[in-house]
């Protein structure tokens, strides 16, 4: 969830009886969000601090967001763990950064290898960030891209069992 700036709203819109779960391995972005948290008074969101492989909410979620989570989405393991704690049918969003695909855009595409540097450790799949979720959500799709394509908004439902997934 990084600094929490995506939680206010979703608390907002699944209301006093939904829960909002953010979870980083970050404690610094996490006491940027504790803060935000505190200073709105909702009463909806739980924050994890630890990392998303071992992270468990204890119930299945409705939605997966994926904010600028690009290691994340790289990450097999990852994935699997999210996707466990989804139910059958979760809607599932992700936006970040990608790179633009375009001859031209080579100064674009350096400057987001540079600009992401401290918040990725890997810069595969970048040309296509999302394309790991079409494991979990098949139909996926590319519903925006912005910044001049070097950045993208994709949506999708979740439509498989978590349980019969054993390559990670």
């Amino acid at each position: 969830c990084g600094t929490g700036a995506t939680l206010l709203e979703l608390s907002r819109r699944v209301g006093p009886h939904g829960k909002v779960v953010g979870i980083d391995h970050s404690p610094e972005m996490a006491a940027i969000a504790w803060q935000r948290i505190a200073a709105s008074g909702a009463k909806n969101i739980e924050l994890l601090v630890e990392p998303i492989e071992s992270a468990s909410v204890g119930h299945q979620a409705d939605a997966l967001l994926f904010c600028f989570a690009h290691d994340v989405l790289q990450s097999k393991q990852a994935l699997h763990n999210v996707f466990s704690m989804a139910g059958q049918g979760a809607r599932v969003a992700t936006a970040g950064a990608k790179l633009a695909a375009w001859w031209w855009a080579a100064p674009l595409n350096g400057w987001i290898h540079w600009r992401g540097r401290r918040y990725r450790t890997t810069d595969r799949g970048l040309l296509r960030p999302w394309e790991q979720l079409r494991e979990y959500c098949p139909n996926i799709q590319v519903m925006d891209t912005f910044n001049l394509g070097t950045s993208y908004v994709a949506e999708g439902p979740y439509l498989g069992d978590i349980a019969s997934r054993t390559n990670i």
